[in-house]
Formats: structure tokens, C-alpha cells, sequence
């Protein structure tokens, strides 16, 4: 998948149309954690898409920052994985090419 459909997918659940499903945790099926944000974490790791021994890269007021490569991401990304990662209330940042939460 390119960057700019999982821009526009992230886009969709996040701020979009599709707004009913950013952190809607408890529609997810199969959950690796009982924390939304761990659960997202533990979906990148298992993807190897992690960049860092650390997967928080950074902080800003109440963004977290994360360390994924997004190269990767694209390379395995479906619309059901972003579907997923939204429901945990993972974002896109297609400008600065990174993803975020909400701290």
C-alpha cells in the first residue's frame, strides 16, 4: 500500500467519515493487551516495523510520537490493520511521515 492511501485511510478513521471507529478499543477482535495503546505497540512489534529499541520516539505536549518505519508499515499495511490501529488511537502525520497518539 503507498503512503498516500494509508494517509488517506488513517485520515478517514481519525477525522473523517469514519470518526466512529478512532478508539472504539473494545470493537477490536483478537487483542494482545487490554490497553489500547499496548495492543498497538505489540501490533508494530510483531510487524517489525519498530525502528528503535523503544517504540515512544518523542513527546510534545499531548502527542506521542512513535518509532515505525513507515516504509515497512506500507509494505505490510491493509485496511484492516489501520482499521485496527485507529481503533486503538493511532494517527498518521503524513507531513511529518510519522505516527502518533494522543498522551
Amino acid at each position: 500500500m503507498n503512503k498516500d492511501k494509508i494517509s488517506e485511510l488513517f485520515y478517514y478513521y481519525s477525522e473523517g467519515d469514519g470518526f466512529n471507529e478512532f478508539l472504539e478499543f473494545d470493537r477490536v477482535e483478537n487483542k494482545v493487551s487490554q490497553c489500547h495503546d499496548l495492543h498497538a505497540f505489540i501490533l508494530f512489534e510483531k510487524l517489525g516495523v519498530c525502528r528503535y529499541d523503544e517504540i515512544v520516539s518523542a513527546a510534545e505536549h499531548d502527542i506521542i510520537y512513535l518509532s515505525v518505519d513507515t516504509d515497512k508499515f506500507a509494505e505490510v499495511a491493509t485496511p484492516e490493520l489501520i482499521l485496527e490501529l485507529s481503533r486503538c488511537g493511532i494517527m498518521y502525520d503524513d507531513i511529518e511521515d510519522v505516527f502518533t497518539m494522543y498522551a
